[in-house]
């Protein structure tokens, strides 16, 4: 068996696949749920089908082949969002985001 994902130790419980790949830093959890769709996710060298897998800390976890990296570390965020601004990393339909916002005011 393999270490696990760094990060996860052994008085945690099993997580859902989707969450640890996403504190990994890979992605959202609903692109990790697309990865899983599309067949690029694997856990302990079976590829996954559905995103309703709880994996602990002695899984294998790969995504196209490569390693899980490292967790990232866990941030909290306080902030007064205006009128106006959605709640996301990123708008399809083009309107400012807090996270647009919140680098603007940090870097600037």
């Amino acid at each position: 068996m393999s270490e696990g994902p760094p990060g996860l130790n052994t008085a945690e419980r099993p997580e859902r696949i989707a969450k640890l790949l996403a504190r990994a830093g890979m992605c959202s959890r609903r692109d990790a749920e697309r990865w899983i769709a599309e067949g690029r996710v694997s856990v302990d060298g079976e590829v996954l089908t559905s995103p309703a897998v709880a994996v602990g800390n002695d899984a294998e976890i790969r995504v196209d082949g490569k390693p899980l990296p490292a967790p990232e570390r866990p941030r909290l965020w306080r902030y007064h969002k205006p009128a106006g601004l959605v709640t996301s990393h990123r708008d399809e339909k083009g309107r400012p985001t807090v996270s647009a916002h919140c680098q603007r005011s940090y870097h600037g």
